[in-house]
């Protein structure tokens, strides 16, 4: 069996995790006391369980599972289906534009004049990374990314015009939205 490699480390003093990933680094530190081997059978199971199992009340805390026990077989799936989400953290989509990893000619073409949303969607996911909203708002706020087309298809599609926020090895980051000097042609 081939081997992958585990990179563990700690950021930078200043620059924190984002806070949807606080809880899970404090849980791998905590795991990691006990299990040198991150990949480990024990140590992934270790981390797991107090990721989810120790956390049930607060993976339910709609009380899905309380509203399936007392519905005696009338099950008000149209309720349970709004409040379920598997992953609670909201991302929203961006499309990186230029470089390896962004938009060729075709999908520039089809998200310019294409004709069905979720034709558009599926054309741009192998350009796409998910970002918290706020990031994406910001960057379109200063310029490093534009909605297209948002008369039609609102906020649906905002690309990344800002090539230097995304690195080819590195991938996306957002710690130099306002340096808009690579889009001066």
């Amino acid at each position: 069996m081939d081997t992958g490699q585990v990179y563990v480390f700690e950021p930078e003093d200043g620059f924190p995790p984002p806070p949807e990933l606080t809880q899970n680094a404090d849980i791998a530190r905590d795991v990691l006391r006990d299990y040198p081997d991150p990949i480990h059978p024990d140590a992934v199971r270790a981390y797991f369980k107090r990721l989810y199992w120790d956390r049930s009340a607060d993976l339910d805390s709609r009380a899905i599972m309380q509203r399936i026990s007392d519905a005696r077989f009338e099950f008000p799936f149209a309720d349970i289906a709004a409040d379920f989400r598997l992953i609670e953290e909201v991302t929203r989509p961006l499309i990186i534009g230029a470089g390896p990893y962004g938009l060729d000619k075709n999908a520039r073409g089809f998200l310019d004049f294409g004709k069905y949303p979720g034709a558009i969607a599926r054309a741009m996911q192998r350009f796409t990374v998910s970002v918290a909203p706020r990031v994406r708002d910001a960057l379109v706020r200063v310029g490093a990314a534009h909605v297209v087309r948002p008369e039609e298809l609102g906020d649906q599609f905002v690309v990344l015009d800002n090539a230097r926020l995304y690195d080819d090895g590195a991938g996306f980051s957002p710690e130099d939205a306002e340096d808009l000097g690579n889009l001066i042609t």
